[in-house]
């Protein structure tokens, strides 16, 4: 939708388009924050592809595949980039906050974030988001979806 809605702008993938890494899923554990099943989820998402995902897109060649560990795939981006829109949804603690603290000083003023299930239970979103946030003395704005998602907007 959003590769629809921006034809003219280009379209960043970060994904590991493998599911999730050990390392994130190590971390939740580590701090009881996730209390989803790896394995299921890895099951779930097994034939996800790059191919996959650039074939369901209407401008594929706006489309800017960074594959592998975030935020690893941030190498070579510049400090100059900046985005309008990011929406994270990597459902756990590490790959959120660390997608926050590189996207939020990269933001366009008035720029949002969007952060998938902030208020669903079994995941580390709302904890990576309320430590950013708080550290950063921001207000996360709520979305009346069923994930209770959230959008942080940059002044």
């Amino acid at each position: 939708m959003i590769n629809e809605a921006f034809p003219e702008s280009a379209l960043y993938l970060f994904d590991t388009f493998e599911g999730f890494d050990g390392r994130d899923i190590a971390a939740d554990r580590q701090y009881d924050l996730s209390k989803i099943n790896a394995a299921a989820i890895k099951e779930l998402v097994k034939d996800t592809s790059v191919q996959t995902v650039l074939s369901r897109m209407p401008f594929p060649e706006k489309c800017v595949v960074k594959k592998g560990y975030f935020p690893d795939t941030t190498e070579g981006m510049g400090e100059n980039v900046r985005f309008a829109f990011v929406s994270i949804d990597a459902d756990l603690y590490t790959p959120i906050l660390e997608g926050l603290k590189y996207f939020y000083p990269r933001m366009a003023r008035m720029g949002m974030i969007f952060v998938h299930d902030y208020g669903f239970s079994g995941v580390g979103a709302g904890r990576a988001v309320d430590e950013f946030c708080g550290a950063a003395g921001i207000i996360p704005i709520p979305v009346a979806d069923e994930f209770h998602s959230v959008m942080i907007v940059r002044h």
